[in-house]
């Protein structure tokens, strides 16, 4: 099989290989969603034969892309013997002049640049760069929650350095996401502290001494799952609404994208529901999604209208309790961010990073003054405040 290449314009050319790649490696870089899906077959395979993120699947991607119009895909793919062994796929959006660069898919969420090995990632780091600077206008690189130890992101950092493109500090690169690795032999009250299981107790109680019904169900049917998220969605709206003054699905392409990505999950066998209804209303949801053999929390959210019981704390008992009952499940996955209702229990922080990087210096410099301006003004300020909280509204354990 003859694998074409792209040249720095990314037009079609008749070379077999990149000479700037291994000899027993081959690559390709493609533009365009239609492209990238001819190929989606193969990257699947890839993503889960090197344990990517669930987020990263071909239908996901492709449906924040078909969401998100305004950007355009590009990704490297590198074979070797005609077997795919890396992927790059990054996202590229043209505004006043300039070029952003970024992951596929919302911040926030877990995201990787998959290779089989360092030989591998090393390669894909090369090509990513040598696609970067076949851009005809300036770029700015900004990919968010890559693993700390991705060794792409090492390759693509270690290039950029060369050129004093990157910034790097400990202060700027590094998000957490609180998560629970049960040792079964310790039992289940190293995971749900004292406190948080005399809250559950008292709001419990509560419930039943005002005359009304609690009910708890878990569901990971599609049609099961797919008959809840009306009512979801419309927690969702109201729960950020009261924390940010708006809410990322009132916008009806983003709660279009919300149901597909569930319902993308929920084919897949991935989702876990669990809904908590008082007196048949539902005062709240998690949404969790398997990540291999961690429970990772896409969506938990509860209703205002319910919270002087304390829904969120039940549901967030009831995750760990049943979590740790299942043996097939090592822990939770709380999502980015450090809330303070993500801390109970003996959590671990893991680290994911944040690299940027520039086409120049006078990009750079750029790109700072507007980001000086864009504080300056209050208006924008609160806008974009309120967009980086509902992106990650989702996770937010009310």
């Amino acid at each position: 099989m003859t694998i074409p290449t792209f040249d720095r314009k990314f037009k079609v050319t008749d070379e077999k290989s990149d000479p700037d790649l291994n000899k027993e490696f081959k690559s390709l870089v493609l533009k365009g969603r239609d492209q990238l899906s001819q190929y989606a077959a193969q990257m699947d395979l890839l993503f889960s034969e090197t344990f990517a993120p669930s987020t990263i699947r071909w239908s996901l991607l492709e449906s924040w892309l078909l969401y998100n119009p305004e950007t355009e895909p590009i990704g490297v793919l590198v074979w070797k013997d005609q077997v795919l062994v890396a992927a790059g796929l990054l996202a590229l959006q043209h505004k006043w002049g300039f070029c952003r660069i970024a992951k596929i898919g919302v911040e926030g969420e877990p995201y990787c640049l998959p290779a089989q090995d360092h030989l591998s990632g090393n390669l894909l780091g090369e090509g990513l760069i040598n696609a970067l600077r076949s851009i005809k206008k300036p770029w700015f690189l900004y990919l968010t929650d890559l693993p700390d130890t991705d060794p792409v992101a090492n390759s693509i950092n270690i290039r950029l350095k060369l050129n004093k493109l990157s910034i790097l500090s400990k202060k700027s690169i590094y998000t957490y996401s609180p998560q629970l690795w049960f040792d079964r032999s310790n039992g289940l009250n190293r995971y749900l502290s004292h406190d948080t299981r005399s809250v559950v107790v008292e709001a419990e109680n509560k419930i039943k001494d005002a005359g009304l019904t609690l009910d708890m169900q878990w569901s990971s049917e599609p049609c099961e799952i797919e008959k809840s998220l009306d009512e979801i969605i419309h927690v969702h709206h109201e729960s950020n609404r009261l924390k940010a003054g708006l809410a990322i699905l009132d916008e009806l392409s983003e709660a279009a994208l919300f149901r597909e990505t569930v319902l993308n999950h929920a084919k897949a066998a991935r989702i876990r529901l669990l809904t908590l209804r008082i007196n048949g209303s539902l005062a709240a949801f998690s949404i969790g999604v398997l990540d291999r053999d961690m429970l990772w929390i896409y969506a938990n959210l509860a209703s205002p209208e319910w919270l002087r019981y304390s829904p969120g704390m039940i549901i967030n008992a009831e995750i760990v309790r049943s979590a740790y009952s299942d043996p097939s499940i090592k822990g939770v996955n709380w999502g980015a961010g450090l809330e303070r209702s993500k801390m109970n229990g003996n959590v671990r922080l893991i680290p994911s990073i944040k690299l940027m990087g520039w086409s120049s210096w006078p990009t750079r410099l750029a790109w700072l003054g507007g980001r000086k301006m864009k504080r300056a003004l209050p208006f924008t300020n609160f806008i974009g405040a309120g967009r980086n909280r509902k992106k990650n509204a989702g996770n937010d354990q009310s």
